[in-house]
């Protein structure tokens, strides 16, 4: 159970990693300092994060499909509150990806980005306060003949509430300031190489 705990933590931080989509060109300045130009892409920004959801969404099932077949309770739980998690989110994002309009204009786009990541990043932190409150007063429950703990299901809600929140948080703060995050970014010289990535 550690160990699946521990990869959904390395799960979540990689894709807080990449949760902001940021097209990066770079050039020389006449000094031999190197200068980073960096335009923001709403358009990009939403497909990267649809993908990033869709991958989030593709291992929560995987896993928990592998993880429900545990004989630990607790393991148990987290399973099924995985597959869960996981049957849902895949559909939503299969859903968003092949049946939303789409949109060409970048403003509408990234007003739809602000909006969309502000209600579910609220989603999120819903999810992870459930998820610790069934961590502090979860019991076994029998299912079917199969004894799960609560708590495993809210160790699964927190890992899930905290990636959803904290990863729309983000997209929210991006879509919302652009200009700022860019500073930001130039300003540390963090460099986010999206743009080449293949999702």
């Amino acid at each position: 159970m550690k160990k699946m705990i521990l990869i959904f933590i390395f799960i979540m931080t990689a894709g807080l990693l990449i949760a902001d989509d940021l097209v990066i060109a770079e050039g020389n300045t006449s000094t031999s300092k190197e200068k980073t130009i960096i335009v923001y892409d709403p358009i990009k920004h939403t497909q990267t994060a649809s993908n990033i959801f869709m991958t989030w969404a593709g291992l929560s099932l995987g896993s928990g499909i592998i993880a429900s077949t545990s004989k630990d309770p607790v393991g148990s739980g987290i399973g099924v509150a995985n597959l869960i998690y996981g049957a849902v989110e895949t559909t939503l994002a299969i859903i968003n990806i092949n049946w939303t309009e789409k949109t060409s204009d970048q403003e509408k786009a990234r007003t739809v980005m602000i909006e969309d990541s502000g209600w579910r990043a609220w989603t999120g932190v819903g999810h992870f306060v459930t998820g610790v409150a069934l961590i502090v007063l979860g019991k076994n429950v029998n299912v079917g003949g199969k004894d799960i703990d609560m708590r495993g299901i809210g160790i699964a809600m927190a890992l899930q509430g905290s990636f959803i929140s904290v990863t729309n948080f983000m997209n929210y703060s991006i879509a919302k300031d652009p200009v700022n995050i860019r500073d930001w970014n130039a300003g540390i010289e963090v460099k986010f190489p999206l743009y080449s990535a293949a999702f």
